[in-house]
């Protein structure tokens, strides 16, 4: 064991957990509100169960919680231990920290395919969710390597757009106009027709959004405006009660216009702030995928080709300067079967995936920073589900083989059990390993980054421990989850202000992440309920200070209510995000931390139902007008709002 002080307590817990499986059936839970629509995780174990059931600390947001003109990244705020950085206005670059990880440990799925970039730093831009059109977002907090791999040791995030409907022929438009010149539609066709055991379905989506946008430079007055499109399909045909072969693909493309960081010569009063300047972020990426399902005897089999590509160019003053290029392919086979013995429910996982990546670094200036490279690796993985009523349990392995670095294993387990009807308690415990991305291996710009090619892979050990209620026939649940989590080997970028370069090295001490989640559901009538959660996160660097853009405290609140018989329906929303350190580069200071101030935001929404198929919508966001940054230098999106209506004929 490579941390067996941090081990012990989690290990203990999960064994108590695991050997309160044998109780007797006394503990069983009383059968829910038949009124109560329960929320399922797939993503925790690949079974439907229902969240306050599995071991692991899982968030899903549905489509009841979803309005239209509703930008996701926005969405995600309201999910516990979230930490949200756009760098200035909607179209900015949006990154995502879980639990205190950094952007690149959590991982990406859209409709099942990995969409984190494998150039840039192996994270994912939640600036292309702007205009898409989602469905279900489910998040799983905590290291989940020995399932789904590398880029996962912080969580994963899965979001699912619009399935096909059922209908022979059906189709929807959104179109609004809001603040700031911001106009947006989006439309959906859907077709499907059915022959003996055979189903044929077919679905092509897309939208459009463009916005003169707001200011992003802290000093400045010039408005930094967006563009985005996106593009998505898929046709696939079912037969024999579960047989499927199907064809995925989403297109997304962003252009914003972007403000940089002052490091001119001589040194100025604006020296290492953002300022006005006519530069630009283009960004474009395709995920497809060919998948096959198919039952033989007691087993399930998935097979599945994807394909991932991400580009990005950056202009200064209309000159083209940078740019990175990056592809992912995909091979995954998978058997699964189920068995009952008793009223519990047995599931075997076993996978196998090959995965091959490159990376292509470009300048327009400087002939050495055109750099090329490319890995490989091969994985195997199994994974026990044990369900019953009254309990649940998983055991994870994963085994890594990359052409670069050391074999990896990653294990999981995860544990859950009701004390009695009204009370579980839950926890997890598991490892992983995040090899250096490309960028941090071999990217470079000039005079402002350089790669280091001697970087060794982070490890991490995470575990947490919860208590869910349920309470008032289920009108009210609780829950309470401690959670700790040791990164070794962190990696960290420094900065040399005598070049003005960046490197990024390996922290000689662990880093170390810790805190608590609270979460409250309430329906308070048939037609009203709210939701809450807070977090307290203590994050550490291998320094001992503070990480960078993760709130020692933050929460939200919000209230969804329906009116005039379910024809309308309206949400209030308020989050709030404590103080947190940012890095700054003014030379004149002694030193590299800033503190960003902590703010408050509220947004609401209301859709009305005219009549069938005619849905009228608005929507505001920061109606109070705060001034916040979100990342130092840049000024987040002040008041703003917008109107619009859906047609579904």
């Amino acid at each position: 064991m490579r941390y067996p002080l941090v081990l012990s307590a989690p290990c203990s817990a999960c064994l108590l957990l695991l050997g309160s499986l044998l109780w007797t059936d006394h503990a069983r839970s009383e059968p829910a509100n038949e009124s109560r629509v329960e929320q399922v995780t797939v993503l925790a174990n690949h079974l439907n169960n229902p969240v306050d059931r599995v071991g692991s600390s899982v968030s899903v947001i549905d489509a009841t919680a979803f309005t239209p003109g509703q930008d996701a990244v926005d969405l995600l705020r309201l999910v516990p231990n979230m930490s949200v950085s756009r760098s200035g206005p909607r179209g900015g670059l949006s990154q995502v920290r879980l639990r205190g990880s950094e952007a690149n440990h959590t991982l990406v799925l859209i409709d099942g395919i990995e969409a984190n970039d494998a150039a840039n730093g192996s994270e994912f831009n939640y600036a292309h969710l702007t205009n898409l059109d989602i469905a279900r977002i489910e998040v799983l907090r905590g290291a989940q390597s020995a399932r789904y791999g590398a880029d996962a040791i912080g969580g994963v995030i899965a979001i699912q757009t619009r399935a096909n409907t059922e209908e022979a022929l059906a189709g929807s438009v959104n179109i609004s106009s809001g603040s700031h010149q911001t106009h947006r539609i989006n439309g959906r066709l859907d077709a499907s027709h059915e022959t003996g055991n055979a189903r044929w379905s077919g679905q092509i989506a897309g939208g459009r959004e463009i916005s003169d946008g707001e200011n992003a430079a802290g000093l400045g007055f010039e408005r930094d405006g967006f563009q985005s499109t996106q593009l998505r399909g898929s046709t696939g045909l079912t037969w024999d009660q579960g047989s499927e072969l199907r064809l995925q693909f989403l297109y997304t493309d962003l252009l914003a216009e972007s403000d940089k960081q002052d490091f001119d010569f001589p040194s100025t009063p604006t020296q290492g702030l953002v300022i006005d300047a006519n530069d630009t972020n283009a960004s474009a990426q395709s995920l497809s995928r060919l998948l096959g399902r198919h039952s033989w005897g007691n087993w399930y089999y998935q097979l599945s080709m994807a394909h991932t590509r991400t580009v990005s160019n950056f202009t200064e003053e209309g000159v083209p300067m940078s740019g990175l290029r990056g592809e992912r392919d995909q091979v995954e086979l998978q058997g699964s079967r189920q068995f009952e013995i008793a009223d519990a429910v047995h599931s075997i996982l076993l996978g196998g995936q090959y995965e091959g990546r490159s990376f292509r670094n470009l300048s327009a200036t400087t002939a050495a920073a055109n750099h090329s490279a490319e890995d490989r690796q091969r994985s195997i993985y199994v994974e026990y589900v044990y369900a019953s009523p009254a309990s649940s349990f998983t055991l994870s392995t994963r085994h890594d083989k990359n052409q670069d670095f050391a074999d990896t294993t990653s294990w999981r387990i995860t544990a859950s059990r009701d004390l009695f009807a009204q009370l579980n308690v839950h926890g997890s415990w598991g490892e992983g390993t995040a090899n250096p991305t490309f960028f941090e291996l071999f990217g470079f710009i000039p005079d402002s980054f350089q790669g280091n090619p001697g970087l060794r892979p982070e490890e991490s050990v995470s575990w947490d421990l919860g208590l869910r209620g349920r309470f008032w026939d289920d009108r009210i649940s609780l829950g309470a989850t401690y959670f700790k989590a040791n990164l070794r080997h962190e990696i960290t970028t420094v900065f040399d202000p005598l070049t003005f370069a960046s490197s990024p090295i390996n922290g000689d001490q662990n880093s170390h992440r810790r805190g608590w989640e609270w979460s409250l559901n309430v329906s308070l009538l048939d037609n009203l309920s709210a939701e809450a959660n807070w977090t307290r996160l203590n994050s550490r660097d291998p320094s001992g200070r503070e990480e960078v853009r993760r709130p020692k405290e933050s929460g939200a609140i919000a209230l969804f209510f329906d009116f005039f018989q379910g024809r309308g329906r309206g949400d209030v929303r308020l989050f709030h995000n404590g103080p947190m350190p940012d890095s700054e580069f003014i030379f004149a200071t002694a030193t590299d931390r800033v503190a960003l101030g902590s703010y408050t935001t509220v947004g609401a929404g209301v859709s009305f139902q005219l009549r069938p198929g005619i849905t009228v919508f608005a929507r505001a966001e920061n109606m109070l007008d705060r001034e916040y940054s979100e990342v130092f230098g840049f000024r987040a999106p002040g008041a703003s709002a917008s109107v619009g209506f859906s047609l579904s004929p």
